[in-house]
C-alpha cells in the first residue's frame, strides 16, 4: 500500500496513460488491500500463532485512510486546481 502511495508522483506522473488515470496505482492498492486481508484473517483466527491483531488492525486503518487521501487527491482535490 505503501509502494502504490509513494510510486505515483515520482514515477507514474511522467507517463500520460499513467497520470490521466492512476490504474497502475489503483491495481497496487487493490493487491495490498488482498495482502492486508489475508494477513488480517489469519492475525484473528490464529492469535496464539501469528499474535499481531492489535498491530494489524492499526496498520489496516492507516493503509486504508492512505488509500482514502490517495483517492481524494487524485480525483477530487486535483481536479480543483486552476
Amino acid at each position: 500500500m505503501l509502494l502504490a502511495v509513494i510510486s505515483y508522483i515520482p514515477v507514474f506522473t511522467l507517463f500520460p496513460i499513467t497520470r490521466d488515470f492512476p490504474w497502475v496505482n489503483l491495481l497496487l492498492f487493490v493487491v495490498g488491500i488482498g495482502l492486508l486481508t489475508a494477513g488480517l484473517k489469519r492475525a484473528f483466527r490464529e492469535p496464539v500463532l501469528y499474535r499481531g491483531k492489535i498491530i494489524g488492525s492499526i496498520l489496516a486503518g492507516l493503509s486504508l485512510s492512505m488509500f482514502g487521501l490517495f483517492c481524494f487527491g487524485v480525483f477530487f482535490a486535483s481536479k480543483n486546481i486552476p
